[in-house]
């Protein structure tokens, strides 16, 4: 799979769970990949296909401004990921497979959002 299409499938989940979606989301000098929203939560993801330990990275630098923050993986049998990376991140994992099953999902810690979602959409103007 390439970025686009776990992108994709992604959305579409998301989507069928009732959550607004928005791709390539502002926030100051950075895009995030997926930004969801529902019921006053909202949700970060970032999709990799490749350099996951990239993808935490972006994920953790996401989450004080987020519900929760994800890393999306497709599924490679040949990738080893430990999901005890994710969560000392204070992060979620999500791996989906070719067919846009949920093959793993390792639930990334719900915070309290410091910032109301109003000031947020404004942070991401900049």
């Amino acid at each position: 799979m390439t970025e686009a299409e776990v992108q994709a499938t992604l959305h579409a989940l998301l989507e069928e769970d009732g959550w607004s979606v928005t791709e390539q989301w502002k926030l100051g000098s950075k895009r995030i990949d997926v930004v969801a929203e529902r019921s006053g939560e909202l949700n970060s993801y970032e999709v990799k296909v490749h350099d996951w330990r990239k993808a935490s990275r972006q994920a953790a630098l996401n989450a004080p401004f987020f519900t929760r923050s994800y890393v999306v993986l497709p599924s490679n049998p040949r990738r080893r990921v430990e999901g005890t990376w994710f969560q000392s991140l204070g992060v979620g994992l999500i791996v989906l497979s070719e067919t846009g099953e949920l093959v793993e999902l390792i639930d990334a810690p719900r915070r309290e959002l410091p910032l109301s979602l109003r000031q947020a959409h404004r942070m991401a103007e900049f």
